[in-house]
């Protein structure tokens, strides 16, 4: 998503998810709640109104296309806009899926159990976690 005028999204929080390097499918040895729970920290801190709807982006790979069919289907179906394409390596197919929501404890749990369920139906599949956008009106 490119910064607009309206936007400004926060490098520090794009990604809190687990070192891992290419997308590798491991175990996370972070507590997915307290991963959630820094992001909006972050947020919080930078100005951010957790009761605001945001843009969000949410980074789903798979071992290769023929996989992601069902996933982006049901993303759609949801409201997200999705776009597919080779990871930056390669090596994996990226499912960039975004809308616009409240962005809060209860929202990042449902999020994450959707997209860690997508990713174990895709043979190989990975959630490599989301990033949210500051809005103009919050910066400080």
């Amino acid at each position: 998503m490119s910064t607009s005028p309206d936007t400004n999204p926060l490098a520090e929080i794009d990604d809190l998810s687990p070192e891992g390097g290419e997308h590798a499918a491991a175990a996370d040895p972070l507590n997915t709640a307290d991963v959630d729970a820094a992001m909006l920290d972050q947020m919080v801190r930078h100005g951010a109104v957790l009761t605001n709807q945001r843009p969000i982006r949410h980074y789903l790979y798979a071992k290769n296309r023929n996989v992601t069919a069902a996933a982006v289907q049901e993303l759609r179906t949801l409201g997200y806009k999705v776009k597919s394409h080779p990871s930056a390596a390669g090596n994996y197919w990226l499912l960039l899926a975004e809308r616009t929501e409240v962005v809060d404890a209860a929202s990042l749990a449902a999020s994450r159990q959707l997209f860690e369920r997508l990713a174990a139906a895709m043979d190989g599949g990975d959630y490599d976690g989301c990033e949210a956008t500051m809005l103009k009106e919050e910066r400080r």
